[in-house]
């Protein structure tokens, strides 16, 4: 699912996997799911759900619907799209300053995506402090007014590379907080890279692929 709208293309997979549904059903959950990070066009749905049929991700079926001639065409996860949504889930995210794509996982992650949005997110933040870095270094004061310009064009990204570098710090604490057997918060999760230990009851963490650890009692997973 890459190209420019693999991120929506996605999370539309996502929602399948939730439950089916129609193309103007989808679109409404979509916005109401992602707000207002991405500016949707109601009439990109059905194309975009036509690219999840072409990939064989998803099945379209003619549900009949009272007083509507020719039914509805009802949208249905294929065999695939379970393995599809958690490769998406694993996969690089598009190059771009705000990643709306990393964005869109979370929307509709699922525990089993925990381990793979713990790296997507961790790569996320180290990028955004890179990026960030970049652009302090790069400072200087406006000589002319199309210095003045890029200033403002600076200040803006590096306001908004800050707060994706906290919000991606707090989401990952989140998720490292989640009890996946129990369904709820865990009553000890393991400590962010640079923070103190949380207190709470026993188990032991190990080393795992990236970095991640899992708790054996209770299946946390960590920064």
């Amino acid at each position: 699912m890459r190209g420019s709208c693999g991120g929506i293309r996605g999370a539309l997979l996502g929602l399948l996997l939730e439950r089916p549904g129609h193309a103007g059903d989808l679109s409404a959950r979509l916005e109401a799911r992602l707000g207002d990070t991405w500016c949707l066009d109601s009439h990109d749905i059905p194309r975009l759900l036509e690219q999840l049929v072409r990939l064989g991700l998803a099945e379209p079926r003619s549900v009949p619907v009272a007083g509507r001639r020719g039914g509805r065409v009802v949208y249905y996860p294929a065999l695939a799209a379970s393995g599809a949504l958690g490769a998406w889930m694993e996969s690089a995210s598009p190059r771009e300053v705000v990643r709306l794509t990393v964005l869109a996982k979370v929307a509709v992650a699922r525990p089993q995506d925990v381990p793979a949005l713990l790296g997507v997110l961790r790569r996320h933040e180290a990028e955004c402090l890179t990026l960030a870095q970049g652009f302090a270094a790069g400072r200087s004061d406006p000589v002319g007014w199309r210095e003045l310009c890029m200033e403002g064009v600076r200040e803006l990204t590096s306001l908004r590379l800050a707060a994706e570098i906290e919000w991606a710090a707090r989401t990952r604490r989140r998720f490292a907080g989640w009890d996946l057997d129990g369904g709820g918060p865990a009553r000890r999760v393991a400590p962010v890279a640079g923070e103190p230990e949380r207190e709470g009851s026993g188990g032991q963490l190990e080393a795992s692929d990236g970095g991640l650890g899992v708790r054996r009692e209770t299946r946390v997973w960590a920064c």
